[in-house]
């Protein structure tokens, strides 16, 4: 779907509303600030346009596969198999109110995708509406790129959630399923791995684009960011561990919401302790949270040529895998 450019947006809701160019681009950094900068201003203009009863996209009638859609896609029509809820977290703003975000994977015969509720949207988690296994159809939603290069379907104001609807049956994707040995990783391979944290190393904080999710430079006249030149910019976090399975060792990473999950803390909440306590404290708390778990990652194996080794990008960690599988692996690894 082609994005429309933000003048194009304006002249549009100028000509059908006769509202000024001044008048719109006001209400346009006002939608911007009063979402504290979660839309960028090409989405606020989005969302000031279905405000004011202008139609800038034609209404899709199709469902589209997950593999079909593309970063930057506005108001996609998609649907899949829900594979994994994440609980629903708070954030503050920088107005000082409380947000809301929560998320889950769902997945078709073509791959997966991230489906991210903000604030009101949450309720469906919230009140559990939504089930592992269920069937969700997406409508009026927006499409984001991860630091995976995996997709996020982000649901605004106008988007809806149909669960299980009639007559829609989904064979989900099964490329995340299949466990593997460490020692037998090949990259380029989509695999999970059981094994135990050996090692945690320090959380890394850097201001990513929010379009893209691709770090971004800063300067005294804005964020920069190479595929969408001055953006808004977001606070993210890396964090790698060390998983041993008994066969070898390798280093898992992980961005945004994944390493949320791993450390057990949200971006903010890491980068408060680590200002106001010190890395050692947050360095302590992390080691605490996971040194000794067995937990199960799954994600893209890729070769880090700078180490001449292989690495784990990370997509999921189950931090409380089935107890029965724990025990086998324990009991194998004890003969």
């Amino acid at each position: 779907m082609r994005n429309i450019p933000i003048s194009e947006i304006i002249e549009k809701i100028h000509q059908e509303t006769g509202l000024s160019k001044e008048k719109i681009s006001d209400q346009i950094k006002a939608k911007v600030h009063t979402l504290d900068g979660l839309v960028s201003e090409d989405g606020a203009a989005y969302i000031i346009a279905s405000e004011l009863g202008v139609q800038l996209l034609k209404a899709q009638t199709t469902t589209r596969k997950l593999n079909e859609l593309e970063a930057g896609d506005m108001g996609i029509d998609t649907a899949g198999k829900v594979t994994r809820i994440y609980p629903v977290r708070t954030f503050a703003r920088k107005d000082g109110s409380v947000g809301e975000v929560a998320s889950i994977v769902i997945s078709d015969s073509t791959g997966t995708a991230r489906v991210i509720f903000w604030d009101k949207k949450t309720s469906t988690i919230k009140e559990g509406k939504i089930t592992e296994g269920d069937v969700i159809r997406v409508k009026d939603a927006n499409v984001r790129q991860n630091n995976f290069g995996g997709k996020e379907i982000h649901l605004n104001i106008r988007s809806f959630v149909a669960i299980n609807p009639k007559g829609l049956e989904i064979k989900a994707s099964t490329a995340i399923t299949i466990r593997k040995k460490i020692a037998n990783l090949t990259p380029g391979e989509t695999i999970s791995v059981l094994g135990l944290v050996v090692k945690a190393f320090p959380p890394k904080f850097y201001h990513a684009c929010k379009d893209c999710g691709k770090k971004v430079t800063l300067t005294p006249e804005g964020a920069f960011c190479i595929q969408h030149n001055k953006t808004e910019a977001e606070q993210n976090m890396l964090v790698s561990i060390i998983l041993d399975d008994g066969t070898e060792t390798i280093r898992c990473v992980a961005f945004r919401h994944t390493a949320e999950s791993i450390c057990g803390f949200t971006v903010k909440e890491g980068y408060d302790i680590l200002t106001k306590d010190g890395e050692n404290v947050l360095n302590a708390r992390l080691d605490e949270f996971l040194l000794g778990k067995i937990v199960e990652c799954s994600g893209r194996v890729r070769e880090n040529k700078n180490v001449s080794q292989i690495e784990l990008m990370l997509n999921n960690i189950d931090l409380n895998p089935n107890p029965k599988e724990i025990a086998i692996k324990l009991m194998d690894k004890n003969g």
